[in-house]
């Protein structure tokens, strides 16, 4: 495969659609100058799908010399080699499929110009040359366009091309409507095998956003648990203070309730002994007054006197 080669005619098809895309976004250009521009690009689109095709010929044939340089290298530079090859290769039936479709479309304007299908296949042309060149602007050896087409309008591309081809069978059903020069099987196959890639791309994209949007579920799903074992640890870590806090007061009431038992036991303690000896004193005044009683009514006065001094002493 000549890669030079491929990748300038991608900037050769690159720098036309981009010109298609221009004039049907003018309006300036009117009916009678858009026919002049695509009659102008007509040859240099041929000339691309020429070469482009010599080029697929070309490798079919040689293709085994692509794959020599590699007998002698290692293994992770064989795949490397093997993954850009391959991105190389369908970049090259990529351009022959786009470059042959718009040559079909351009064709199909010059020829039905003042019919009523003009204005379908151009409407269809105009989504088209979006698409053709979200997809090789986007090209590089690093990555492919994908990216850049899951935000492109599907829908709008694929309601084009259908009434297209509603135009194109109902042309076909005529054959006297069709000159001889416009092959409409072979339109009808090149917009067939394009819309097949396209559909392998949009179901390809349809899968990788599911994949990517069960990631993104999981993800979510992962953060939530996350934050509700956070508000549980933060719950339980609350509960856990809360109860350290509880048995903390009750410690402290327990403790001046026993506190308090202890200051009542010993005030009462101290009553019982303060009432002892109240009673002592009082029992000895009364043996007392008992002794000096007695003593005045047996001994009389003398007696009196004696108890009195045996009581001081």
């Amino acid at each position: 495969m000549d890669v030079a080669k491929v990748l300038s005619l991608k900037n050769q098809l690159i720098n036309i659609v981009e010109k298609i895309q221009l004039s049907l976004g003018s309006s300036e250009l009117d009916s009678s100058n858009f026919l002049q521009f695509i009659q102008e690009i007509k040859p240099e689109l041929k000339t691309i799908n020429t070469k482009i095709n010599d080029e697929k010929r070309n490798h079919s044939i040689f293709s085994g010399i692509d794959h020599l340089p590699l007998l002698a290298a290692n293994q992770d530079t064989v795949k490397k080699e093997k993954i850009l090859y391959a991105k190389r290769l369908d970049l090259m039936n990529q351009i022959a499929i786009d470059s042959g479709l718009l040559l079909n479309f351009v064709e199909l304007l010059e020829y039905y110009f003042d019919s009523q299908q003009y204005p379908v296949i151009k409407n269809a042309l105009r989504y088209l040359v979006d698409i053709i060149l979200i997809e090789l602007k986007n090209w590089t050896d690093e990555n492919d366009s994908t990216e850049f087409i899951e935000k492109y309008d599907w829908s709008r591309l694929i309601d084009a091309l259908m009434q297209f081809e509603q135009s194109l069978n109902l042309t076909s059903a005529n054959p006297l409507n069709v000159q001889s020069e416009i092959n409409i099987n072979s339109i009808f196959d090149n917009l067939q095998t394009y819309r097949l890639r396209l559909n392998e791309q949009y179901e390809e994209l349809i899968q990788n956003h599911h994949i990517e949007l069960q990631h993104q579920q999981e993800a979510k799903l992962k953060r939530r648990q996350k934050t509700e074992l956070k508000h549980q640890q933060k719950d339980e870590l609350k509960r856990q203070k809360q109860e350290e806090l509880q048995q903390k007061r009750e410690v402290k009431l327990t403790r001046q309730q026993e506190s308090e038992l202890q200051r009542q036991q010993k005030a009462e303690l101290k009553r019982q002994q303060q009432e002892a000896k109240l009673k002592q004193k009082q029992e000895k005044e009364i043996r007392k007054l008992i002794i000096i009683v007695a003593g005045v009514i047996l001994l009389g006065g003398i007696g009196l006197f004696i108890l009195i001094l045996l009581i001081i002493t």
